[in-house]
């Protein structure tokens, strides 16, 4: 066997002896780099589930279609309160009050050929309808916020008549006191906050060589500067939220919103809604602000938004947004 034969044999050999070196930690690298991607696939995988959760929630029994208006309902508040005014746009026809059993529920009048079950199933898969729509939902919600508590009803409740929405209002009367009595001088406010995009610099690889050794050394730090990075923003977010939830009186965390849906950069590290006393909102809103600030230097972000009705505090009244048969 010639030199040319034995050369191969040689550098394999050689090229072994190194890689068994660092064997351990590839290994390691290895099971780390495949934990990420199955958890990865297991997010995105909750997210789609989310998703058709939140699909399904926004197709309650809905009236048939059968010609003729139903009643689009937007939230419950006392009796006192004025509503959301009629200058108002709203879903169909301008917001009015129905005022029975102590409280006053606020609809708007909608055509069932295009609100009635079947037309509705159709709407709901068309994107810019579904937004429109939600957006106009929300503008009533926020301007009967106004003027006091309510308690809001999810997207696309509907009801045949008024008749309907009086026999709720008088079968739901107790918990609709609770959590009117709960929410006044409150609302909802959002907060989220980001990491940038992590940046992690190419390290010299020494005397300009690109040997499997300072590959190996690029690598491990920045797999270490990854590490360091994750715990940052991970106890950034954990120290936000404790901070926050201390002016608050309750508090939810949310799964992060999708990057397509949200429309942002980086990672979002934090997604929570705080139930907030109307009398320490500012201060709460300022306690933001020192969050981003203090937060900044690492590339963590920190944005509020609100006033909102409380959607995320009333899950014990869920099911008023299921109209009976």
């Amino acid at each position: 066997m010639d030199g040319r034969d034995r050369l191969p044999d040689e550098l394999g050999a050689a090229l072994t002896r190194l890689a068994g070196a660092d064997v351990d930690e590839l290994i390691a690298e290895a099971r780390a780099d495949a934990r990420a991607a199955v958890r990865l696939r297991l997010q995105e995988e909750f997210e789609r589930a989310l998703l058709d959760s939140v699909r399904s929630a926004l197709n309650p029994p809905a009236p048939a279609s059968d010609g003729g208006d139903g009643l689009w309902l937007y939230a419950v508040a006392g009796a006192a309160h004025p509503g959301p005014g009629e200058s108002t746009p709203g879903v169909g026809a301008a917001p009015e009050v129905i005022r029975d059993a102590g409280f006053g529920a606020f609809v708007s009048r909608v055509p069932l050929d295009e609100f009635g079950e079947e037309p509705l199933k159709r709407n709901l898969n068309d994107l810019a309808w579904l937004e429109s729509t939600a957006r106009a939902h929300e503008a009533v919600l926020e301007a009967a916020l106004a003027h006091g508590a309510v308690v809001p009803m999810r997207v696309c409740t509907i009801y045949r008549g008024e008749e309907q929405v009086r026999a709720m209002l008088a079968e739901r009367h107790v918990e609709l006191v609770e959590a009117l009595e709960w929410l006044a001088g409150r609302a909802e406010w959002g907060v989220k906050a980001f990491a940038a995009p992590a940046q992690t610099a190419e390290l010299a690889t020494g005397g300009g060589g690109d040997g499997g050794g300072s590959y190996l050394t690029r690598k491990q730090e920045q797999r270490r500067e990854q590490d360091r990075r994750a715990a940052l923003v991970g106890e950034a977010a954990r120290e936000a939220h404790a901070r926050l939830e201390e002016w608050a009186a309750a508090s939810k965390l949310l799964p992060p919103q999708q990057r397509e849906i949200a429309d942002y950069e980086g990672d979002m590290i934090m997604n929570a809604a705080y139930l907030v006393d109307d009398d320490r909102a500012a201060a709460f809103s300022a306690l933001v602000r020192e969050l981003g600030e203090q937060y900044a230097a690492d590339g963590v972000s920190v944005e509020i938004t609100g006033p909102w009705p409380a959607y995320h505090f009333v899950s014990r009244l869920e099911s008023l947004g299921e109209p009976a048969p």
